[in-house]
């Protein structure tokens, strides 16, 4: 195989790599999700307004708090 067809084949390739990894990445940055259920105490009783703090345990970070409902949810 001469050089010319060496570079253009590195090239293609390089190209190619670059791509598939493009596609890879901008696949990761979207992630959704979803968390439900009721707050309630020992006795069963629904807790209104309970803080409920989502915490992304990879990052270490609090993602997000919310308060319950008037119905603990």
């Amino acid at each position: 195989m001469s050089q010319g067809c060496r570079k253009s084949l590195f090239v293609l390739l390089a190209v190619i790599a670059m791509m598939f990894a493009g596609h890879r990445l901008a696949a990761q940055s979207s992630v959704s999700g979803s968390i439900s259920g009721t707050v309630t105490d020992s006795t069963g009783a629904v807790i209104q307004n309970a803080a409920v703090t989502i915490t992304n345990t990879d990052r270490g970070g609090d993602v997000r708090t919310l308060a319950t409902n008037s119905a603990g949810f």
